[in-house]
């Protein structure tokens, strides 16, 4: 059966930029347009092998020729930066995995934080950035505050363009259904398509022995079936001996393995949409292969009948007369007719077949369309988004002015309630000098009064 995964890469590869939007070398396709769609028998096992079908129906697949020249590139050699995000519950070893993977203390791994942090190193002759997230309620992901769920959502976009591998890190002891439920909750809400990047990575695991980890899991069902789920992907590490590149070692090769089967793509939000409709024509695909492959069977069974028949009458036909031969010649017409039958009904199965094909054709037209609305949309809220920057720094000048002839009306009002104030005070002076200069007035009056 064909690997969901597998279908994943496919269309995200026919739907690559010619200008590379992954981080991997750019494919040299052939020069020669009358070339172009001849697949080499090499590529063409390749592309077979990717897709789990048989080598005859790689024709049927519409693939662009960047495919086929990516196929040719095998190993992780050619990846810039291996790009790992750490998730998992909270005091489960996160920080402490991280600083075992880049093989230094660069994570605080002593108290809680509510931000993702990134570090980046050689390890082993690769360059890796490892991203660490908070952690979520081991036991229901739904009590985990919103901001912290945000952030652990937001790791995605923050490892840019995407990441390779998730590590979701799960400590060695009793794994329950509600630690399975909060972990599937968790990454599910990233996109279903996570779990084809995701490795699960044992914590705590000094007193693994060999074949121990084997025996742990068949012991815990339930994080048997998160292993499951991430395609059996597991590894268990000892942070306590961070030196130990043995442990690292094998825990990169595991990544590099999920690359490479992965093509070298990373995990993106902006295609998850995709998968499923992917997923239908694939159903259809298989549907109509296994019908073809039941009727090569049928074929089969009645050309080793008619030989299991002619074996049974070889040494008797000498002796048989012509009403034999003739009942022969009628089986052997019956036979050619409903050979001819299966062909025809073959032929129509390969029209039907086509047809799908023209079908996926056109849905990979408008999936590629709605990218480039999507792209188009975005850079016109860019360009919205510049705009309404440039009108609130004109805005915050216009109330820097308004702030300042503010001020110089509160100091003028100032001033005038001085003025006001010492125009009060001259006032009263001069009202006490006429009352002074009243009551000498009557005393003089008086005193003349009196001296006539």
């Amino acid at each position: 059966m064909v690997h969901a995964s597998n279908w994943a890469q496919v269309l995200r590869l026919m739907l690559m930029p010619s200008s590379g939007a992954v981080d991997m070398p750019k494919l040299h396709t052939n020069s020669d347009p009358r070339q172009a769609s001849e697949v080499p028998v090499d590529q063409a096992q390749a592309l077979s092998t990717l897709l789990d079908i048989p080598p005859s129906l790689v024709h049927l697949v519409d693939v662009k020729s960047e495919i086929v020249a990516h196929l040719s590139l095998h190993g992780t050699a050619h990846l810039p930066v291996r790009r790992l995000v750490l998730m998992g519950g909270k005091r489960v070893g996160k920080s402490s995995s991280g600083n075992t993977i880049l093989g230094s203390n660069v994570f605080d791994s002593e108290r809680g934080f509510e931000k993702c942090v990134q570090k980046q190193a050689e390890v082993l002759g690769r360059s890796i950035k490892v991203t660490d997230t908070p952690g979520w309620d081991e036991l229901n992901a739904g009590d985990t505050p919103q901001r912290i769920r945000d952030e652990i959502l937001d790791s995605v976009s923050q490892c840019d363009p995407g990441p390779h591998v998730f590590l979701l890190v799960v400590p060695v002891q009793d794994f329950l259904e509600e630690h399975r439920r909060a972990a599937e909750d968790m990454l599910t809400t990233l996109s279903p398509s996570v779990w084809r990047h995701t490795i699960v990575l044992l914590t705590w695991a000094a007193k693994f022995a060999p074949n121990s980890l084997e025996e742990f899991l068949e012991v815990q069902p339930h994080l048997k079936a998160l292993v499951t789920k991430c395609g059996g992907r597991v590894h268990a590490v000892d942070n306590k001996n961070c030196t130990n590149e043995a442990q690292t070692a094998e825990l990169l090769t595991k990544v590099d393995a999920l690359i490479e089967a992965n093509c070298g793509l990373y995990f993106s939000l902006d295609v998850n949409y995709m998968y499923s409709m992917l997923e239908d024509a694939k159903k259809e695909l298989e549907r109509f292969e296994r019908e073809a492959e039941e009727m090569k069977g049928a074929l089969m069974d009645k050309s080793k009948e008619l030989e299991n028949l002619q074996h049974l009458h070889e040494d008797e036909l000498a002796e048989r007369d012509e009403n034999f031969q003739a009942k022969l010649k009628e089986k052997d017409q019956s036979l050619e007719q409903l050979q001819s039958d299966i062909e025809q009904m073959l032929k129509e199965k390969e029209s039907e077949m086509e047809a799908l094909k023209a079908q996926q054709e056109t849905l990979m037209t408008a999936m590629q369309s709605k990218v480039e609305d999507l792209e188009q949309g975005c850079l016109n809220l860019s360009e919205e988004l510049a705009t309404g920057q440039v009108q609130i720094e004109k805005l915050e000048e216009k109330l820097k002015e308004y702030e300042k002839t503010l001020d110089d009306k509160e100091k003028y009002l100032a001033e005038m309630r001085i003025c006001q104030d010492n125009d009060a005070k001259h006032k009263t002076n001069l009202e006490d000098q006429i009352r002074n200069a009243e009551a000498s007035l009557v005393e003089s009056s008086v005193r003349g009064e009196r001296e006539s």
